[in-house]
Protein backbone atom coordinates (compact mmCIF):
# COMPACT_ATOMS: atom_id res chain seq x y z
CA UNK A 1 0.00 0.00 0.00
CA UNK A 2 2.60 2.78 0.61
CA UNK A 3 4.45 1.82 -2.89
CA UNK A 4 1.28 2.39 -4.00
CA UNK A 5 0.87 5.87 -2.25
CA UNK A 6 4.36 6.68 -2.94
CA UNK A 7 4.09 6.35 -6.74
CA UNK A 8 0.08 8.16 -6.73
CA UNK A 9 2.21 10.98 -5.18
CA UNK A 10 4.89 10.79 -7.50
CA UNK A 11 2.69 10.88 -10.54
CA UNK A 12 0.93 13.81 -8.87
CA UNK A 13 3.87 15.45 -8.09
CA UNK A 14 5.19 15.52 -11.84
CA UNK A 15 2.46 15.00 -14.00
CA UNK A 16 0.20 18.23 -13.73
CA UNK A 17 -3.40 17.07 -14.87
CA UNK A 18 -3.09 14.16 -12.37
CA UNK A 19 -1.96 16.70 -9.51
CA UNK A 20 -4.87 18.54 -10.04
CA UNK A 21 -6.76 15.36 -9.33
CA UNK A 22 -4.91 14.21 -6.26
CA UNK A 23 -5.25 17.90 -4.38
CA UNK A 24 -9.17 17.99 -5.48
CA UNK A 25 -9.29 14.37 -4.50
CA UNK A 26 -11.38 13.34 -7.63
CA UNK A 27 -12.54 9.78 -7.56
CA UNK A 28 -11.03 8.63 -10.35
CA UNK A 29 -7.63 9.25 -8.98
CA UNK A 30 -5.78 6.46 -7.72
CA UNK A 31 -5.06 8.72 -4.47
CA UNK A 32 -8.06 9.43 -3.50
CA UNK A 33 -8.65 5.97 -1.85
CA UNK A 34 -5.38 5.17 -1.23
CA UNK A 35 -5.01 8.37 1.37
CA UNK A 36 -8.00 7.51 2.97
CA UNK A 37 -6.66 4.06 3.55
CA UNK A 38 -3.93 5.24 4.98
CA UNK A 39 -6.22 8.10 7.35
CA UNK A 40 -7.68 4.48 8.22
CA UNK A 41 -4.63 2.82 9.34
CA UNK A 42 -3.00 5.74 11.29
CA UNK A 43 -6.59 5.69 13.23
CA UNK A 44 -6.49 2.57 13.81
CA UNK A 45 -3.08 2.72 15.17
CA UNK A 46 -3.32 5.79 17.73
CA UNK A 47 -3.66 4.86 21.00
CA UNK A 48 -7.88 5.42 22.10
CA UNK A 49 -6.24 9.10 23.94
CA UNK A 50 -5.16 10.18 20.02
CA UNK A 51 -8.22 9.29 18.60
CA UNK A 52 -9.67 12.89 19.21
CA UNK A 53 -8.91 15.97 20.16
CA UNK A 54 -11.26 16.16 23.21
CA UNK A 55 -9.52 12.65 24.34
CA UNK A 56 -5.81 14.28 24.42
CA UNK A 57 -6.97 17.00 25.77
CA UNK A 58 -8.47 14.84 28.51
CA UNK A 59 -5.22 12.80 28.60
CA UNK A 60 -2.73 15.83 29.26
CA UNK A 61 -5.69 17.07 31.82
CA UNK A 62 -5.32 13.93 33.93
CA UNK A 63 -1.32 14.44 34.57
CA UNK A 64 -1.94 17.88 36.10
CA UNK A 65 -1.41 18.22 39.68
CA UNK A 66 -4.74 19.54 41.86
CA UNK A 67 -3.22 22.60 42.18
CA UNK A 68 -2.64 23.01 38.62
CA UNK A 69 -6.06 22.09 37.93
CA UNK A 70 -6.64 24.87 39.63
CA UNK A 71 -4.74 27.40 37.89
CA UNK A 72 -5.89 25.99 34.61
CA UNK A 73 -9.43 26.29 35.44
CA UNK A 74 -8.40 30.14 36.78
CA UNK A 75 -6.62 31.63 33.64
CA UNK A 76 -9.36 30.19 31.43
CA UNK A 77 -11.37 33.72 32.66
CA UNK A 78 -8.47 35.27 30.51
CA UNK A 79 -9.74 35.86 26.89
CA UNK A 80 -6.78 37.49 25.57
CA UNK A 81 -4.18 36.71 27.42
CA UNK A 82 -2.38 38.01 30.72
CA UNK A 83 0.34 39.48 32.04
CA UNK A 84 2.41 37.89 34.95
CA UNK A 85 0.32 40.91 37.14
CA UNK A 86 -2.96 40.22 35.89
CA UNK A 87 -2.68 36.58 36.61
CA UNK A 88 -1.49 37.89 40.32
CA UNK A 89 -4.65 39.11 41.04
CA UNK A 90 -6.97 36.96 39.69
CA UNK A 91 -5.75 33.76 40.19
CA UNK A 92 -3.27 33.70 43.59
CA UNK A 93 -0.33 35.29 45.19
CA UNK A 94 3.30 36.22 44.52
CA UNK A 95 5.66 33.15 43.78
CA UNK A 96 3.20 30.48 43.51
CA UNK A 97 1.95 32.40 40.44
CA UNK A 98 5.30 32.19 38.68
CA UNK A 99 6.00 28.82 39.58
CA UNK A 100 2.24 27.92 38.31
CA UNK A 101 2.74 29.33 34.76
CA UNK A 102 6.13 27.84 34.85
CA UNK A 103 4.76 24.50 35.23
CA UNK A 104 1.84 24.82 33.04
CA UNK A 105 4.39 26.43 29.90
CA UNK A 106 6.35 23.05 30.57
CA UNK A 107 3.51 20.66 29.89
CA UNK A 108 2.58 23.08 26.67
CA UNK A 109 -0.74 24.25 28.19
CA UNK A 110 0.34 27.81 28.54
CA UNK A 111 2.03 29.63 25.64
CA UNK A 112 4.35 32.90 26.12
CA UNK A 113 5.06 35.93 23.79
CA UNK A 114 6.76 39.09 24.09
CA UNK A 115 4.85 42.36 23.39
CA UNK A 116 6.73 46.10 23.86
CA UNK A 117 9.42 43.60 26.26
CA UNK A 118 6.75 42.38 28.52
CA UNK A 119 5.85 38.35 28.93
CA UNK A 120 2.39 37.78 27.91
CA UNK A 121 0.57 34.28 28.51
CA UNK A 122 -2.03 32.87 26.44
CA UNK A 123 -4.32 29.81 26.26
CA UNK A 124 -4.79 28.02 22.47
CA UNK A 125 -8.38 28.51 22.31
CA UNK A 126 -9.12 24.82 22.59
CA UNK A 127 -7.56 24.46 25.52
CA UNK A 128 -9.21 28.02 26.92
CA UNK A 129 -12.60 26.19 26.12
CA UNK A 130 -11.78 22.77 27.69
CA UNK A 131 -10.78 24.50 30.85
CA UNK A 132 -13.24 27.20 31.43
CA UNK A 133 -15.80 23.64 31.08
CA UNK A 134 -13.68 22.55 33.83
CA UNK A 135 -13.90 25.93 35.60
CA UNK A 136 -18.14 26.36 35.36
CA UNK A 137 -18.44 22.56 36.87
CA UNK A 138 -15.41 22.97 39.69
CA UNK A 139 -18.32 25.51 40.91
CA UNK A 140 -15.46 28.57 41.78
CA UNK A 141 -16.44 30.40 38.48
CA UNK A 142 -18.39 32.82 39.86
CA UNK A 143 -15.36 34.36 41.96
CA UNK A 144 -13.06 33.77 39.31
CA UNK A 145 -15.26 35.81 37.07
CA UNK A 146 -15.53 38.61 39.73
CA UNK A 147 -11.86 38.86 40.29
CA UNK A 148 -11.56 39.40 37.06
CA UNK A 149 -13.24 41.73 36.35
CA UNK A 150 -12.58 43.61 39.36
CA UNK A 151 -9.24 43.70 37.95
CA UNK A 152 -10.20 44.90 34.54
CA UNK A 153 -12.41 47.99 36.15
CA UNK A 154 -9.58 49.08 38.51
CA UNK A 155 -7.45 49.06 35.33
CA UNK A 156 -10.09 50.74 33.74
CA UNK A 157 -10.52 53.20 36.76
CA UNK A 158 -6.45 53.96 36.46
CA UNK A 159 -6.40 54.62 33.40
CA UNK A 160 -9.11 56.98 32.78
CA UNK A 161 -7.63 60.58 33.99
CA UNK A 162 -4.53 59.76 31.88
CA UNK A 163 -6.69 59.40 28.71
CA UNK A 164 -6.55 62.67 28.43
CA UNK A 165 -2.75 63.73 29.49
CA UNK A 166 0.89 63.09 28.48
CA UNK A 167 0.69 59.29 29.41
CA UNK A 168 -2.41 58.72 27.16
CA UNK A 169 -0.65 56.54 24.70
CA UNK A 170 1.08 54.43 27.58
CA UNK A 171 -2.56 53.80 28.80
CA UNK A 172 -4.27 53.26 25.56
CA UNK A 173 -1.51 50.53 24.96
CA UNK A 174 -2.17 49.19 28.23
CA UNK A 175 -6.26 49.07 27.28
CA UNK A 176 -5.47 48.25 23.64
CA UNK A 177 -3.35 45.02 24.88
CA UNK A 178 -6.49 43.86 26.87
CA UNK A 179 -8.94 44.92 24.76
CA UNK A 180 -10.31 40.63 24.15
CA UNK A 181 -10.20 40.62 27.94
CA UNK A 182 -12.80 43.45 28.51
Amino acid sequence: MILRLNKSIHTAKYNQPSRLAFLRGDEGDIAHPLLEEANALLRAAALPRQQTLRATIDWSYDLLTPDEHTWLHCLSAFSGGWSLNAAEHICGPGDQVLDSLSQLVDKSLVRTSEQAGQTRYWLLETIRQYAREKLEASGSAPAVHERHLHYLAQMAQTAEPHLRDGQQLIYLQQLETEHDNF
